[in-house]
């Protein structure tokens, strides 16, 4: 009996172990992600860590997402320095006219 016990508690262990594996998704940065259940879409995923059903249920699609840029702060060095250029040439254009 002790070994049957032992058995049956290793392979609920094993998967439920495999369950978890299956369920745990990740979307990268630049990506989206799409859930579809038997083929159909539930839901989207953004970026980051997310949870799904396991052993085939659902299934992860990713597509690529938007581009989305950062304003640049404004008083960088970049921007000093695009000042400084643009008053150069501005001193150049006058000194040849």
């Amino acid at each position: 009996m002790n070994v049957r016990r032992v058995a049956l508690l290793s392979s609920a262990a094993l998967l439920l172990s495999l369950a978890a594996w299956q369920s745990v998704v990740t979307i990268d940065n630049g990506q989206r992600g799409i859930i579809e259940r038997y083929g159909r879409p539930v839901r989207d995923l953004l970026p980051g860590l997310h949870v799904k059903l396991p052993f085939g249920m659902e299934r992860v699609r990713t597509v690529p997402g938007p581009e989305r840029s950062l304003p640049r702060p404004r008083g960088t060095l970049a921007d000093r320095r695009e000042a400084r250029q643009e008053s150069l040439w501005a001193h150049e254009r006058v000194a040849h006219r």
